[in-house]
């Protein structure tokens, strides 16, 4: 059997990120991977520091619910909405209300 030590990295990871493949199984900054997060500010017209890359849509709404969410705040979401979401926002404390959609968009 091929060891994963033995495995080659695949080519899209040293494709002109600055990043060589030694660093891949590295822990790096809590924001994210410095020379990616440099490279997404440059595309996007942003600072370095306004960039925070996450492990996935979960994660974002995590960090989102810890720095806006306070207990007894009300969240409104579309209906339905993502399972993922409404679980993050009730375990930070907020009161969730889901709105109906009509053609036009959410029914208020």
């Amino acid at each position: 059997p091929v060891m994963f030590a033995e495995l080659p990295w695949p080519g899209a990871f040293d494709g002109g990120t600055g990043v060589a493949p030694a660093d891949l199984p590295q822990y790096t900054d809590a924001a994210g991977l410095p020379e990616l997060r440099t490279k997404l500010a440059l595309r996007y017209g942003v600072r370095h520091n306004q960039v925070m890359l996450t492990g996935g849509a979960s994660q974002a709404l995590q960090l989102l619910a810890d720095g806006w969410i306070d207990p007894g705040d009300v969240v409104l979401t579309e209906d339905p909405s993502y399972l993922g979401a409404l679980r993050t926002f009730s375990i930070a404390g907020a009161t969730v209300v889901q709105l109906g959609l009509a053609a036009e968009g959410v029914d208020l």
